[in-house]
């Protein structure tokens, strides 16, 4: 056992322990003798370091009263931070059962009582849990939260719009949320019918569904959205990531020049991957490619981009020569991609983020610190 753990193994016994020996009755009767003998036998456990028998020995003693609550309630939920759903969920359960408890503590341990069974991947139980809550204790928005939190878990897109259609809360993430399974559902499905729901629920605006729309339409509809695609992508060019590929074949295959030219100079305006980029930039002239690459390089710093500019240099220099190898390296070695909410990083872009789960927060990372 690692000292962290000794640690924090210590600090629930300890709270366990001062919550039983708070309640203890002042008057010397059989319940409270059995309930000291019952706190010194926990304690007796924890000195020969078994903390499991300490923790069962003073949860099996508890006595929840209104001024206790909050601090059970607590402790139940360090359970489950330390990964021990079952004492978590045994803490919870009893608070529920408390019928002298405020029906404002019993639906704050019950909402907890939910966090476990879902912790734990019993999603139905959660559910109905969260499903059970008496109505105006717990906000709505957090029980929506929660709840949607779990059918994303299981990518069940279509009981998580039902409920976001519903419950119609005037939350802009929870809004995001069903924007986003209307798309989930479209591209599982292949029904395009799913982004129409979109502007039907009055869901809050996100360029998911037109890129989604976009991406998923044959080269003629393509070419017939090119122009206004390319006037919503301005706005937000950071959603450019998730359909630069199509947007591309679509500009090249409509042997526009002016198109060809506008969308060439979008790539040394925004920030973008440059292995992105780098398929469109090379389909100028040989000539022309050192001179666009250079100026992508001062404009968006970029090892990757540098590397092929030092390659196509006409003098390869010692210096240059040795320089290439170690900017590959470097280059490959990081991310391009960081959550702004958590920090995670990925070298794909998600529209939602694996490590908190976030919609929408997923951005590229410019400049040398990205690639």
């Amino acid at each position: 056992m690692t000292l962290s753990n000794i640690i924090l193994w210590a600090v629930l016994s300890l709270s366990v322990a001062l919550i039983i020996y708070l309640s203890l009755p002042m008057s010397p009767n059989r319940r409270a003798v059995r309930r000291h003998k019952a706190f010194y036998a926990g304690l007796k456990h924890l000195l020969v370091d078994q903390p499991d028998h300490a923790l069962d020995a003073f949860i099996n003693q508890i006595r929840i009263d209104q001024d206790s609550a909050e601090l059970h309630i607590t402790v139940g939920s360090l359970f489950r931070k330390k990964g021990e759903i079952d004492r978590a969920i045994k803490i919870h359960s009893q608070i529920v059962k408390q019928s002298a408890l405020s029906q404002q503590w019993r639906a704050t341990a019950q909402l907890e009582l939910a966090n476990d069974y879902l912790a734990a991947g019993w999603y139905d139980r959660g559910e109905s849990v969260l499903n059970s809550l008496p109505e105006g204790e717990i906000p709505e928005e957090v029980v929506m939260r929660t709840l949607l939190d779990a059918l994303e878990i299981q990518r069940e897109w279509r009981k998580a719009l039902q409920y976001t259609v519903q419950r119609p809360l005037q939350d802009r993430n929870i809004q995001l949320r069903g924007v986003h399974y209307c798309c989930e559902l479209a591209v599982e499905t292949g029904e395009l019918k799913w982004l129409d729901s979109v502007s039907e629920l009055k869901l809050v605006d996100s360029l998911r569904p037109a890129i989604e729309r976009f991406v998923q339409s044959d080269e003629a509809q393509r070419l017939a959205m090119l122009d206004k695609m390319m006037d919503m992508l301005s706005l937000d060019p950071n959603k450019l990531n998730f359909c630069f590929q199509a947007l591309a074949d679509s500009v090249i295959k409509s042997n526009n020049t002016s198109k060809i030219q506008h969308f060439s100079d979008w790539l040394l305006t925004y920030k973008l991957p440059y292995e992105q980029v780098k398929q469109f930039a090379s389909q100028a002239e040989p000539h022309l490619i050192v001179g666009w690459l250079a100026t992508y390089v001062v404009r968006h710093p970029s090892l990757t981009a540098l590397n092929d500019y030092l390659e196509r240099l006409p003098v390869q220099e010692e210096v240059v020569t040795a320089l290439a190898p170690l900017v590959t390296k470097m280059a490959t070695q990081r991310k391009r991609y960081r959550c702004t909410d958590c920090g995670f990083k990925a070298d794909q872009i998600y529209w939602q983020c694996p490590g908190c789960r976030a919609w929408e927060t997923m951005l590229f990372v410019p400049g040398i610190e990205g690639h």
